[in-house]
């Protein structure tokens, strides 16, 4: 089950948030910036919705804890629809107004992206039949 993250000042608009996308399927905790934080800290999550209500610092501190603690992890950055331009995208987000349907289809999108990903093979390591024996050996020892 996919878990995603809402962060964002207004309660009741997160847990309709929250609602909605739990309807898809995932599993959904929402909270203030320091809440979100404090989960990003312990758990990998598939995705980190940045609601407009959070302060630049707010989206730009939980934009760098996302990237920095989980490679997988996506970050959806809402914005107002009266959102105009010039105003700050952080590196690494998705961007999308904040209409719940732009919100499922930007989720949705966010996932089989993630899906996709999983589902590449990783690299491949090619070694000697001489360096076979101390992998295993390195790798058993762990």
């Amino acid at each position: 089950m996919p878990k995603i993250l809402l962060a964002g000042q207004d309660m009741h608009l997160l847990a309709t948030r929250a609602a909605v996308l739990q309807r898809l399927g995932c599993q959904v905790q929402w909270g203030s910036s320091a809440r979100i934080e404090s989960v990003l800290r312990e758990e990998q999550v598939d995705i980190v919705v940045l609601c407009h209500t959070l302060s630049l610092k707010e989206r730009t501190e939980l934009n760098s804890l996302a990237h920095a603690g989980w490679s997988t992890t996506r970050v959806l950055q809402l914005v107002s629809i009266f959102w105009e331009e010039g105003h700050e995208i952080l590196d690494g987000t998705r961007v999308s107004i904040c209409e719940p349907h732009q919100l499922i289809r930007e989720v949705q999108e966010l996932l089989r992206e993630s899906t996709r990903r999983q589902s590449k093979p990783g690299p491949v390591s090619i070694c000697s039949p001489q360096q076979r024996p101390k992998l295993v050996q390195q790798n058993v020892g762990r």
